[in-house]
């Protein structure tokens, strides 16, 4: 059996409410009244099974569904090009086949750029550099999807 932590806060009307409900819906009780900030309940593995079932994502078909979220590194060049040490990184997090990984976030102009040695992806060196890296990935069977990032009124475009 699997021990899984629900926290559950007490907040006003809607938030609340949908508290109450996602803790119904795990088997705690209904009354927010006798919620606790935190409850413990035994699942067996089989109530958690869906985490390690396949899952189709548009025409992404993965093998469970467990993904890998997004990290800046800031540890691109000063081009905002992908470096080896990215493509290293990428290809690390790409050991298990089936997995989903979402790149950092990446500028999608010169305009766009708030901070340094993030990644870009509006240079064609930019989109080859990744092209490397997004073909290591799905050598080793994951698949990986491009964060887009504009810093809005943050950016201080490069000229």
């Amino acid at each position: 059996m699997s021990i899984i932590r629900v926290m559950v806060r007490s907040y006003t009307s809607t938030k609340q409410q949908r508290s109450i409900d996602i803790a119904s819906k795990l088997g705690f009780s209904k009354n927010h009244q006798s919620l606790p900030i935190f409850q413990t309940k035994s699942v067996s593995p089989a109530d958690m099974s869906r985490l390690f079932h396949p899952l189709t994502v548009g025409d992404v078909k993965l093998d469970h569904r467990v993904a890998m979220a997004p990290l800046t590194r800031y540890r691109m060049d000063d081009d905002f090009k992908a470096t080896p040490m990215s493509k290293e990184y990428y290809e690390q997090r790409a050991c298990v086949p089936g997995t989903l990984i979402v790149s950092e976030a990446t500028i999608i102009s010169r305009n766009a750029i708030g901070c340094r040695n993030a990644p870009g992806i509006w240079s064609q060196n930019q989109i080859d550099a990744w092209k490397d890296i997004t073909t290591a990935v799905h050598a080793k069977g994951c698949a990986i999807y491009c964060q887009l990032w504009h810093q809005g009124r943050a950016a201080k475009p490069i000229r």
